[in-house]
């Protein structure tokens, strides 16, 4: 039985749990496995994330609140920019020098546009078959 106030909790956790076992029936047929097991949800999200880029990230966006204004600010005033544009120009910069740092700008304009297009646009989750190239 569930604790009260713990409802939510639990759903979650069974949400999760939900969510991994339609990951793993729906991609392991189709994905060349590297390792032996699946590893489990905590090592998951150890594994697929990195504090270092975040970390960039945040440093960046800090910088562009001092250049441009707060994000909030930004969205009363609308002062908005072409983000998507803006991370495909970014995008070639990248393949052209390489150099890591752009991926930070591209990762934050890719937040901004989120948060801007979030609450007139729902998030459908799909598997559009569409995948990184090897």
């Amino acid at each position: 039985m569930t604790k009260p106030g713990h409802e939510g909790h639990h759903r979650l956790v069974d949400y999760m749990d939900y969510l991994r076992e339609h990951a793993y029936n729906h991609l392991v047929g189709r994905v060349d496995r590297h390792f032996e097991e699946t590893p489990d949800l905590p090592e998951l999200r150890v594994m697929q994330w990195s504090e270092e880029f975040d970390e960039g990230c945040l440093h960046r966006m800090v910088m562009g609140g001092f250049r441009y204004g707060s994000f909030e600010y930004q969205m009363t005033t609308g002062r908005t920019f072409k983000n998507v544009q803006s991370i495909i120009a970014r995008a070639k910069l990248y393949e052209k020098t390489g150099d890591l740092e752009i991926l930070f700008d591209i990762a934050n304009l890719a937040r901004i546009e989120f948060k801007q297009q979030r609450p007139r646009r729902p998030v459908t989750s799909t598997d559009d078959g569409i995948h990184a190239e090897r």
